[in-house]
């Protein structure tokens, strides 16, 4: 048994994994992978978060070339595709599109020019990330102020899935229109995106942390019409949202369907919350304890769920039907891919949410766990980056190389190496 990781030669590790990643089109999701050598929206924007802090100006134009490259294969509409194939010049939007991908890329082009500021860049991506925003906002069925997304249509995208009002999507969702507003500012525009995402914060705040006391018609307080619990066409969903109300809650519940309030915790929603100040003060502190302390690091950091499902658990999320159609390695059993297993990509957010609210001892610790995690390597040897980590055997799954499970450690790195 190798003993603890260097948390030093883990980021040296990683940022050699970023440049094998770096190419002249942007991130792609793995070197090291046939299918992964490609520009996957949602990998390549996590991936910047940690390039544009290394401090490594290869990286810096890698992730430079990945915004301008999603810029280029933007939809009419202004949705960013799923993923994009250089060698063949193909891109596809993924079988049920890709909510996540639009809104990290604008998140993505926020953390970069915050990073290196460039007017001219800046300017050149506007337009784009203007569009983005326009066709998010398109993706709210019922005036919620909310966006909705269909099962597959995150990066949960396999046979795993939630739909509805989903917490992680409308978490990025705020962020990307806080960043608009943040640009809109430098750019001179008058647009008052800062104001809708005070707006879509609120929102987020009311609908996925239901407390006791509030009416659920309040989640359309801004609407032109006068709703009230019995103006709703049906009661399924206030019930549902009253049931859910605990005066004890201790995260954001996963998504919002009709008449289903699926309060399980989504980690990468909630750290993000944490993460982008969607949840502030005592309550993030309180989300990342519970997180600490339920098992969500288990066996390394961090699982996608703090539990796994069965194909007859009472959500119906783990899909095992369509299971039996997926490729080995992207299926769904309990404890496996995105079913409970440990992505380490996760972990890297959740050691810099930890840091971020004060629990820097445990960030520390944590981040030597994260090491341990990304030094698994399937072919026998050190340092493999792995997609995912089985959360019962603690055996390493998918492709190594993974671009953004090296870029969020070197976020988490650098966050506690005081940058």
């Amino acid at each position: 048994m190798p003993g603890p990781a260097d948390i030093d030669v883990a980021r040296d590790h990683a940022i050699e994994v970023l440049k094998r990643s770096a190419s002249a089109t942007g991130f792609v999701a793995s070197s090291a992978d046939a299918h992964y050598t490609s520009l996957w929206a949602r990998d390549s924007a996590y991936s910047i978060m940690g390039a544009v802090v290394s401090g490594d100006a290869a990286l810096a134009a890698a992730s430079r070339a990945s915004l301008l490259t999603l810029a280029k294969i933007q939809a009419d509409n202004g949705q960013i595709p799923d993923a994009y194939w250089p060698a063949r010049d193909y891109w596809d939007w993924g079988e049920a599109g890709s909510t996540d991908a639009s809104a990290l890329f604008v998140v993505a082009a926020g953390e970069y020019l915050r990073n290196y500021p460039d007017a001219g860049l800046r300017a050149q991506l506007w337009p784009h990330l203007v569009k983005a925003v326009q066709w998010l906002e398109t993706q709210d069925a019922n005036q919620f102020g909310l966006l909705d997304s269909p099962e597959g249509g995150d990066w949960m995208d396999s046979s795993l899935c939630r739909s509805g009002k989903v917490l992680y999507v409308n978490v990025l969702y705020q962020r990307a229109v806080a960043i608009l507003g943040r640009l809109a500012h430098e750019q001179a525009e008058s647009i008052a995106y800062g104001e809708q995402a005070a707006r879509i914060k609120e929102r987020i705040n009311f609908l996925f942390w239901p407390e006791r006391g509030p009416a659920y018609s309040g989640v359309l307080r801004h609407h032109r019409g006068r709703m009230t619990v019995e103006g709703f066409p049906h009661p399924a969903s206030p019930a549902a949202w009253e049931n859910a109300a605990l005066d004890d809650r201790k995260h954001y519940i996963s998504h919002v369907q009709w008449g289903r309030f699926v309060d399980e915790c989504d980690t990468l929603g909630n750290i993000l919350a944490v993460l982008f100040d969607i949840a502030g003060g005592a309550r993030a502190e309180r989300m990342m304890r519970h997180l600490l302390e339920d098992g969500a690091a288990a066996p390394y950091p961090v699982r996608t769920y703090t539990r796994s499902f069965r194909a007859d658990d009472r959500w119906g999320m783990y899909k095992e039907v369509a299971d039996q159609f997926q490729g080995e390695r992207w299926r769904n059993p309990p404890g496996s891919y995105h079913n409970g297993a440990v992505w380490p990509f996760i972990g890297g957010l959740y050691v810099d949410a930890l840091r971020r609210v004060g629990m820097e001892q445990e960030a520390a610790s944590e981040l030597q766990r994260l090491a341990e995690a990304n030094r698994l390597a399937a072919d026998g040897g050190e340092w493999g980056f792995h997609e995912w980590i089985h959360a019962e055997t603690g055996e390493p799954g998918g492709a190594k190389d993974q671009t953004w499970s090296a870029a969020t450690f070197v976020l988490a790195h650098r966050g506690l190496s005081g940058g």
